[in-house]
């Protein structure tokens, strides 16, 4: 599509420039005609008319037969290569994959018939286009008669400045001229759908994308509803630095300033938007940039219609944004996020202890956990006993090493091996336990 549009941007500018040659073109023969030459030339200039038709027939249908054969030569033996296909889960439903497949393989082999019988059709009018020329070189003795009787009663008027030479020459320029111009509005015609087609497909997926925002944006609301800790803001294509640094890269070696694309940036939400309204955006940047910002446009322009802006997400920890948070506090906004998506059966963490404090994980982690445990699974390896123990975990496995193998020991948290073994490796022994539990009721 892209392809069409730029190929065809100069048509304009080419159609002017026959239209203006058509106009001289036409003038010269009226000089003539005010002779009646161009009543005394008509057998020729017809003659002419018609070799012009006739090369043009030839010309057309060679190219369309060339261009057919050379998609039949590369596609037709591909396409065989499924008919013996076996399916070995599906081989009844296949038969009838198969069945229909044959009989479109078999319409093709009716157009490769076809064009064959085209190339028939060609090597007769090619044949004909010889007798034709035998037909016009027949003709040209009286042609040449009647071009020596013109001549002659042009100097017998005292005209000099006309030669009839140029009449002809003028005829068949002017009838080529016309072939191309005709053939230019076509593709003027066909540039324009097709610049419609893009207009419309750029507003489609202009229209995916903020469809995606939406949803994302759903989401976010999702979890910024479960709980307070955590918000989430999103802006739809926010990301301008973003959107800067990718327009300097794609640009790169044009000679374009940052100023340039800063400008554009600011004013434009993505490419699509400066695509739609190119001349007013052209018109923004500097005298010196306009040029070869458009010239680079042309050759890079699939990239930048489809290039999608990157959303901006905020996220807020208490109130705070999440970058200028301690490592620690990152690492509990991160499992609050993970847990109130609340759409995962599993959630696998390991060691949540290392980046968060006893407070956080019960607070925060342990409070979500209890909510969800109904519906979502939960792994954790850990050496913090809030997590089992505030958890109420369903089933522990502790872990010894000694004597050269590990030993697992299993367990529900109601099983007095298991306290045992709790107090043991997370509590550092009953002994310590016990201290903890002294200085905690002294504290209070």
């Amino acid at each position: 599509m892209l392809d069409i549009l730029t190929k065809g941007r100069d048509i304009a500018e080419q159609m002017l420039q026959l239209r203006n040659t058509v106009n001289d073109i036409t003038f010269n023969i009226g000089q003539f005609e005010k002779y009646g030459i161009a009543d005394k030339f008509k057998k020729q200039t017809d003659f002419e008319k018609d070799n012009e038709k006739l090369n043009g027939m030839l010309e057309d249908i060679q190219g369309f037969y060339r261009e057919i054969q050379t998609l039949l030569d590369d596609r037709q033996e591909p396409l065989k290569q499924y008919s013996t296909y076996v399916s070995q889960q599906n081989g009844e439903f296949f038969k009838k994959v198969l069945q229909e497949y044959s009989l479109a393989l078999d319409n093709i082999q009716h157009i490769v018939t076809n064009v064959g019988e085209i190339k028939l059709h060609i090597g007769n009018l090619e044949k004909l286009h010889i007798d034709y020329q035998k037909i016009k070189d027949d003709a040209e003795e009286e042609f040449a008669q009647t071009r020596r009787e013109l001549e002659s009663e042009i100097r017998s008027h005292g005209i000099e400045a006309l030669k009839l030479e140029d009449y002809t020459e003028f005829y068949k320029s002017l009838a080529s001229t016309e072939a191309r111009l005709k053939l230019l509005k076509k593709q003027e015609e066909i540039k324009s759908r097709t610049e419609q087609q893009l207009q419309t497909s750029l507003r489609e997926l202009a229209e995916l994308w903020r469809k995606e925002f939406q949803q994302i944006d759903g989401e976010l609301s999702k979890i910024n509803n479960s709980q307070s800790a955590i918000k989430i803001t999103a802006e739809f294509e926010g990301n301008r630095e973003c959107f800067k640094q990718y327009l300097q890269t794609v640009y790169r070696g044009s000679g374009l300033r940052e100023t340039t694309f800063t400008v554009l940036v600011d004013k434009y939400q993505d490419f699509i938007a400066v695509y739609q309204d190119f001349e007013n955006a052209c018109n923004q940047l500097t005298d010196a940039a306009q040029i070869p910002f458009m010239q680079n446009t042309q050759n890079i322009l699939d990239a930048l219609l489809t290039y999608q802006v990157p959303n901006k997400y905020i996220i807020e920890y208490h109130g705070k944004e999440l970058k200028n948070h301690s490592l620690g506090q990152r690492a509990s906004a991160l499992i609050l996020f993970v847990l109130s998506q609340k759409e995962n059966d599993v959630i696998i963490i390991d060691q949540p202890e290392d980046d968060l404090d006893n407070q956080t994980i019960y607070e925060e982690v342990i409070k979500q956990i209890i909510e969800l445990k109904p519906t979502t699974q939960f792994i954790f390896a850990t050496h913090n006993a809030n997590i089992p123990v505030l958890g109420d975990a369903e089933m522990i496995h502790t872990c010894n090493f000694g004597a050269g193998k590990i030993t697992v020991t299993s367990g529900s948290i109601d099983c007095p091996k298991t306290q045992a073994s709790i107090i043991d490796i997370m509590e550092g022994g009953p002994a310590a336990f016990e201290r903890r539990k002294e200085i905690c009721e002294q504290w209070t």
